[in-house]
């Protein structure tokens, strides 16, 4: 049972940083002037809770599928150290990112969101795809590869999920205006 949980939890993990990615990135929009700080942590929370919900149902089937057979439990736990070995670096930056962005200013959150998390998600499907591979061939096994491709293919819909679900329009700011009038005076 303790493999089961050395297996489970840097999965769970990457699932976690994953949708918490995934949740600024819808809530945080394109525009880094927004003091998001706040909104930023309630779409962290909303996507890990996506992303949760979205690898729930390949989580069923895995235990279903090894209804606690040892052998079966080995296969899945081999494919689970290969996605953490492939993703953890990924996720091991996005903490760290997540870490200068809660302290730092305005400027640095933009730069970090944009070149750190944009980078990240730009280069999430190619992680994605390698770690399939990677279960592939640590596990030789098909009914694990699928699952694991399954899940890692749902995860990937989180932040279109996330975005979808609370933030179909942008957080903008008001026009400028060059005269004395209220913002919103004339239409």
């Amino acid at each position: 049972m303790m493999t089961l949980a050395l297996m489970v939890t840097p999965l769970a993990l990457l699932v976690a940083f994953h949708g918490a990615a995934a949740g600024i990135r819808a809530a945080a929009g394109r525009d880094g002037r927004l003091d998001h700080r706040r909104a930023e942590r309630m779409g962290a929370a909303r996507g890990i809770g996506v992303a949760f919900a979205l690898v729930t149902p390949a989580v069923i089937v895995g235990a279903v599928v090894t209804n606690g057979e040892r052998e079966r439990l080995d296969v899945y736990q081999q494919g689970g150290l290969a996605v953490a070995v492939v993703a953890g670096p990924v996720a091991a930056t996005a903490a760290l990112a997540f870490g200068v962005a809660l302290v730092a200013s305005w400027q640095v959150r933009a730069f970090v969101n944009t070149v750190v998390i944009g980078g990240l998600e730009f280069v999430r499907p190619a992680v994605a795809a390698v770690a399939v591979v990677a279960v592939w061939l640590a596990t030789r096994d098909v009914m694990a590869t699928a699952l694991f491709g399954f899940a890692t293919a749902s995860a990937l819909q989180a932040h279109r999920v996330t975005a979808r679900l609370w933030y179909a329009s942008p957080a903008t700011l008001p026009p400028i205006t060059t005269s004395q009038e209220e913002p919103h005076a004339h239409r």
